[in-house]
C-alpha cells in the first residue's frame, strides 16, 4: 500500500490546471497561424477545416487525460482515507488492561467490526479488536494458527479474556487440522480433521502453553487406536477450555455486516422472552436411531425443559426409512417423492420458525446441507424470523462442514501442494502432508454458515459438527447443551466450553488402546469436531437498554 500526501496531491492538481490553460493558450495560437498561411497561400478551405479538427482532437483527448489523472488522485485519497479508517478501528497488538472479548479478524473486516466494538463496550463486554496481519507480524509460531494462539495465550494472561471471536471462513480465517489414525489404506491410515478446540485449549495443566504437539513431529492433536494400538491420546492434549471460542464464518464484506446486524439486534431485543421459552425437539425415524435418539429427546424434554413450551418433531421422515413403503417405487419416482415431502417438511419446520423458537435440537442424519430428508439449507431464505432469531444444535454428521476433510476431500498442504483428495482417486503411499491452516481453494459451504451468516433470517448461533458424529456421543452432547441453558449459563461461549468440559467429565476413555476400535477415536474426538458458529459472547437473553 502506499499513498500521495495531500500538499503533493494539491500541486499537481495546480500544476494540471495551469498546464490545461496553457495548453488553450497554445491551441488557439496554432488556430491563428494556420488560418494566416491560408490567406497568404490560397490554399483551400477544407484543408484549413481539417487541421483545425485535428487540433481539436487532440485537445479534447488531453482534456480526457486530465479528467482520468483528476479521477486517478480522487481514487488515492479515497484509498489513503480508507487505510486510515481501518488503522483506527484495530487495537494495539499488545495487551493492556482488562478485556472481556477479543475479536481476532483480517485486516478487511476490521472497520466493518466497529459497531460490534462499540456496542459490547456499550453494554458491559470490554472488547478489543485484532487484526490477523499484526499478530502475523508480532508472534512466532510454526504456522498461522500457531502464532494466533500464541496471541490469545497472552490476553489469556495479561488481561484475562472470556472469549475469542475469530472472524473468517476456511479460506479467511486459519484453521487448526488435527491428525487422527483412520484405518483408509488409500490415505495411509490417516485423516485430518479441523477443530476450534484448539485456540480454546491454551495451557497445560502445569500453566504452560500448549502446542498440541507433545512429540513435536508437526502434527498436531494426533489420535491413534482406530487402525494401531498404544496412547489414545497421543499429544496429551488437556482437553479443558481455557477460553470459549466462536467462530463467524464469513468470506465477504456483506457477511461481515450482516451477522453484526444480528447479533446487535438480537442483544438489545427485549421482547424475546415472547419466544425465548419455545423449543423445537426434531429426531430421525431412522430404524437404527430412532429409538436412540427420540429417547435422548424425550429425556431432554422430561428431565430440563419442564417450563418450556415444547414442540416434538419426531416422525417427519418415518416413511423414507420404511422398506415396504420404498419398494413400491422405482428410484426416480422414490426421488421425485422424498423432493416432494421435503418441501412439505421445511415448511412446517419454518412455519415454527417463523412464529419464534428459542432454541432447535435436531439428532439425526445430516450432511454438509441437509438435516436427513427432513430440511436442506435452500429453505433458509424463505424464513420471515428476522425480530425472532433462534440458537440451533444439530447432532447430525457434517451440517457444520465449512472446511475441507483432507486428505479425502481435495487440500492444499503446508508446502503449497494442491492434493485431489482421496475421495478423487489420490492415492497416498506414506503420511499426507500437513493441511495449510487456510484454504482457499477449498471452502465448502454448510448448513450452519447458511443459518447464520448468509441471509438477516435464520439463526445467531449454530452448534454443529464439521464431520461425523456418532450415535450415543452426540447424544450426551445435546443434553449438555440443554444443560448450560437450563443452569443459567448467559452466553453462546459458555454454553460451549459447558458441553466440551461436562462431555469429559461423564465419558470414560482409557488412556491406553489395547486392541484397535474406532469407537473410542470417535467418541474421544467428538468435542474436537463440535463448532459453535457465532459470537460466543452473545448473551441469550439479550441486554438492558
Amino acid at each position: 500500500m502506499f499513498f500521495i500526501p495531500f500538499y503533493a496531491l494539491n500541486e499537481a492538481k495546480g500544476m494540471s490546471i495551469k498546464m490545461n490553460k496553457l495548453h488553450s493558450f497554445f491551441t488557439k495560437l496554432l488556430i491563428f497561424l494556420a488560418l494566416a498561411t491560408v490567406l497568404l497561400s490560397g490554399c483551400d478551405a477544407p484543408a484549413i477545416e481539417t487541421s483545425q479538427e485535428q487540433i481539436l482532437e487532440e485537445d479534447e483527448k488531453l482534456k480526457e487525460e486530465a479528467l482520468e489523472k483528476e479521477k486517478l488522485d480522487k481514487e488515492l485519497m479515497e484509498a489513503q482515507q480508507a487505510k486510515e479508517t481501518i488503522n483506527t478501528s484495530a487495537d494495539t497488538i499488545k495487551p493492556e488492561g482488562s478485556c472481556d472479548l477479543i475479536i481476532i479478524t483480517p485486516f478487511e473486516f476490521a472497520a466493518l467490526l466497529m459497531p460490534l466494538k462499540d456496542h459490547k463496550n456499550n453494554t458491559g463486554i470490554v472488547t478489543k479488536i485484532i487484526t490477523l496481519e499484526d499478530i502475523y507480524s508480532n508472534y512466532q509460531g510454526r504456522d498461522e494458527a500457531e502464532k494466533v494462539k500464541y496471541c490469545l495465550a497472552d490476553y489469556k494472561k495479561a488481561s484475562n479474556i472470556k472469549y475469542a471471536m475469530l472472524v473468517g471462513d476456511s479460506d479467511k480465517f486459519p484453521i487448526r487440522f488435527t491428525k487422527t489414525d483412520r484405518a483408509t489404506e488409500a490415505a495411509y491410515d490417516t485423516a485430518f480433521y479441523g477443530t476450534d478446540l484448539y485456540y480454546a485449549d491454551l495451557f497445560k495443566p502445569d500453566g504452560s502453553f500448549d502446542d498440541w504437539d507433545s512429540n513435536k513431529n508437526d502434527f498436531f492433536g494426533e489420535l491413534a487406536g482406530e487402525s494401531i494400538t498404544g496412547p489414545l491420546n497421543v499429544d496429551k492434549v488437556d482437553l479443558t477450555p481455557d477460553i470459549a471460542v466462536g467462530r463467524t464464518p464469513v468470506s465477504t464484506a456483506d457477511e461481515v455486516e450482516r451477522y453484526v446486524r444480528k447479533i446487535i439486534a438480537y442483544e438489545q431485543d427485549n421482547t424475546k422472552s415472547s419466544y425465548m421459552d419455545n423449543v423445537l425437539l426434531i429426531s430421525t425415524q431412522d430404524p437404527s436411531l430412532s429409538e436412540l435418539f427420540c429417547a435422548n429427546q424425550n429425556e431432554v424434554a422430561a428431565k430440563l425443559l419442564k417450563d418450556k413450551n415444547i414442540t416434538k418433531l419426531y416422525d417427519l421422515d418415518k416413511e423414507f426409512f420404511n422398506s415396504e413403503w420404498t419398494q413400491k417405487y422405482s428410484k426416480e419416482e422414490y426421488e421425485k417423492i422424498i423432493t416432494g415431502k421435503v418441501k412439505e417438511n421445511a415448511a412446517i419446520i419454518n412455519d415454527y420458525l417463523d412464529k419464534g423458537i428459542g432454541f432447535v435440537s435436531y439428532m439425526g442424519h445430516g450432511n454438509m446441507d441437509v438435516w436427513a430428508n427432513i430440511y436442506t439449507s435452500e429453505f433458509v431464505s424463505s424464513l420471515n424470523n428476522l425480530n425472532r432469531l433462534t440458537v440451533i444444535f444439530t447432532g447430525g454428521c457434517g451440517t457444520a462442514e465449512f472446511a475441507t476433510l483432507p486428505p479425502y476431500s481435495a487440500y492444499t498442504d503446508i508446502n503449497g501442494v494442491y492434493h485431489q483428495g482421496t475421495n478423487n482417486d489420490e492415492i497416498f503411499t506414506q503420511t499426507p502432508q500437513q493441511p495449510a491452516c487456510i484454504q482457499q481453494e477449498n471452502n465448502p459451504d454448510s448448513m450452519a454458515e447458511v443459518f447464520t451468516v448468509y441471509y438477516d433470517v435464520g439463526a445467531v448461533g449454530y452448534f454443529g459438527f464439521i464431520t461425523g458424529s456418532q450415535s450415543g456421543f452426540n447424544s450426551t452432547l445435546n443434553y449438555c447443551f440443554f444443560e448450560a441453558i437450563v443452569n443459567g449459563h448467559p452466553a453462546l461461549g459458555d454454553i460451549w466450553a459447558y458441553m466440551v468440559e461436562k462431555y469429559y467429565e461423564t465419558q470414560n476413555f482409557p488412556e491406553m488402546v489395547s486392541t484397535p476400535d474406532w469407537t473410542l477415536v470417535a467418541g474421544f474426538h467428538q468435542p474436537w469436531k463440535l463448532f459453535l458458529f457465532g459470537d460466543p459472547s452473545l448473551r441469550i437473553n439479550g441486554v438492558k437498554k
